[in-house]
């Protein structure tokens, strides 16, 4: 029996973000971080080894958000310690920053024609103008927009898990007709696996369901913490950075860093390692039927979502979440937010944000499972 441990205030954490509120806006580096997510404040994290944080007050907390998903090999593994200098900040597209957050249902517009909402004040209407919208995850409505702009479109960009709102997959033959539909109008598919990327297959998603992309896009787990970010393709597209007249312009005063290129080599020579993605996906699948057990048991409507090293938790009577505007409609984020608090005073670690989604890491033990299981057991016991 794995049991929960008793969790000491939180003072200096309390202490230290109101020092912070002095300097920084909102007390934090970025909202995510911040009171609008943390009711009360964030807890002020002091270090991490493996699957455990502990905070300047000195509780301690299984992390299951890994750094945002960055942490595939947990924290601080022996080989891809190095140095890192406080401050720095290492990368907002304002062409695709709208429709990321959160809105009422009645402000989306109609499915067939999404309303455009900034995700940030000071991106002028313009700037959206060459960028066609559309609902996710539906590929009768994805093969009426491509009739109608395929010809005028150069690329359609994809997640192929949408993980910025949890855990969403992919409906059966999506991601497939997606690809036969971009062939056929020409469009260039270009697949987003800066969270998925080396998760789920040492190939990414598009390994795991067999879609070929012109190009990915990689970062979080490429760098096992680390700033890093690649962009792969095949040669006849990635060519045109080559210095030419009619050239894509490419400079970056860190590109190819030997010291973070030898983090990422150490990285993938583990993940390449003998059942690496075995242990991975039993984790995870573990973590998934203990908390849907739970959540059974207690009769407490929600559902777990994903599968192996990624998934999410919705509170909501539905049997599945499947594109952006479920999430709108039918999501009580505010009830997940309650119920992560109360993980976190059972020491959980875990973002109380239901965008975000819970992370597995080859370090992570089926005794941290059981914690965790234990911990949402008794946080179900305070919800009603």
């Amino acid at each position: 029996m794995v049991h929960t441990r008793q969790m000491r205030s939180r003072t200096r954490s309390h202490v230290w973000f109101e020092r912070a509120q002095q300097s920084l806006v909102e007390g934090v580096n970025s909202p995510s971080r911040g009171s609008a997510v943390y009711a009360g404040g964030p807890i002020v994290l002091e270090r991490g080894k493996g699957s455990r944080v502990w905070d300047i007050d000195g509780n301690e907390y299984i992390d299951f958000m890994m750094s945002f998903s960055a942490l595939i090999q947990g924290h601080a593994h022996p080989a891809l310690v190095l140095l890192k200098f406080e401050g720095h900040y290492h990368g907002w597209y304002d062409p695709f920053l709208l429709n990321a957050h959160t809105h009422p249902p009645e402000r989306l517009g109609s499915i067939e024609n999404p309303a455009r909402i900034p995700d940030s004040e000071g991106i002028p209407s313009s700037i959206f103008d060459d960028v066609v919208l559309a609902p996710w995850n539906d590929a009768d409505a994805l093969e009426r927009v491509l009739s109608q702009h395929g010809h005028e479109l150069a690329a359609v960009i994809t997640e192929p898990i949408m993980a910025n709102m949890g855990c969403i997959l992919p409906r059966d033959g999506y991601l497939q007709r997606m690809r036969d539909l971009t062939r056929d109008c020409g469009a260039l598919l270009i697949l987003d696996e800066v969270v998925t990327g080396f998760r789920y297959a040492p190939g990414g998603c598009q390994e795991y369901y067999g879609v070929e992309p012109d190009i990915s896009t990689f970062g979080k787990a490429l760098g096992a913490g680390f700033p890093v970010g690649a962009v792969a393709g095949p040669r006849s597209i990635l060519e045109r950075m080559r210095w030419s007249e009619k050239m894509v312009l490419h400079y970056g005063t860190f590109n190819g860093h030997r010291l973070t290129m030898k983090v990422v080599a150490t990285n993938l020579d583990l993940l390449s390692a003998q059942n690496a993605y075995g242990k991975l996906h039993a984790v995870g699948n573990a973590a998934i039927a203990g908390l849907r057990e739970v959540f059974r048991k207690r009769q407490v409507k929600a559902i777990v979502q994903g599968f192996g090293p990624m998934f999410q938790i919705y509170f909501t009577e539905r049997d599945a979440i499947h594109d952006y505007r479920d999430y709108c409609k039918f999501v009580d984020t505010k009830l997940y937010a309650r119920f992560v608090q109360k993980l976190l005073e059972c020491g959980i670690y875990m973002t109380p944000s239901n965008g975000l989604h819970w992370i597995i890491s080859t370090v992570h033990t089926s005794a941290d499972v059981q914690a965790l299981v234990e911990a949402a057991d008794q946080a179900c016991s305070g919800l009603s």
